[in-house]
């Protein structure tokens, strides 16, 4: 898991390179998109890597990485404690409502 960053640390050539290898794959009340980098495939696992971003402030936000695997990613993201410690300010103690308001498809 990686934290967010401060927008002015952001590398924006980076940036630009991790929106343009991403495949969406889930949203949250349509403001959030959840997406796998398609450049971190392993054949060992099996995986890519996935991160959740804000589509409403794409000036100021940095893609945060949430994981590799999608089980955890379902087990500990959309069913469990990693919303309200990755992103406190939108998921403050109520990890269930997102289980049930979260949208893969």
């Amino acid at each position: 898991m990686t934290a967010p960053e401060d927008s002015e640390d952001r590398d924006d050539e980076s940036y630009i390179e991790l929106l343009k290898s991403s495949l969406i794959f889930g949203n949250y009340n349509s403001e959030y998109v959840v997406f796998w980098d398609l450049r971190t495939y392993n054949p060992n696992d099996d995986s890519y890597d996935i991160y959740w971003y804000s589509q409403d402030v794409p000036d100021g936000d940095i893609p945060i990485k949430i994981g590799r695997d999608f089980t955890d990613f379902v087990c500990d993201f959309c069913y469990g404690q990693l919303p309200c410690q990755l992103i406190p300010e939108m998921f403050p103690e109520a990890p269930r409502d997102v289980g049930y308001t979260f949208y893969c498809g």
